[in-house]
């Protein structure tokens, strides 16, 4: 699929196929490993909201 195909869908039609999608992924095996950047994202909120 385009992205020109994906933006001649309707919003709802978009919103379908995500929910698709990351249904897809709770179905599949697949570990998907988080980037680091995201560890540090999350220890600098937590950081901030115990502060």
């Amino acid at each position: 699929m385009t992205i020109t195909e994906i933006t001649k869908m309707s919003a709802a039609e978009r919103l379908q196929t995500m929910e698709a999608i990351w249904d897809s992924f709770s179905h599949d095996q697949i570990e998907v490993k988080s980037p680091e950047w995201h560890k540090d994202i999350l220890s600098e909120r937590k950081k901030n909201r115990a502060g």
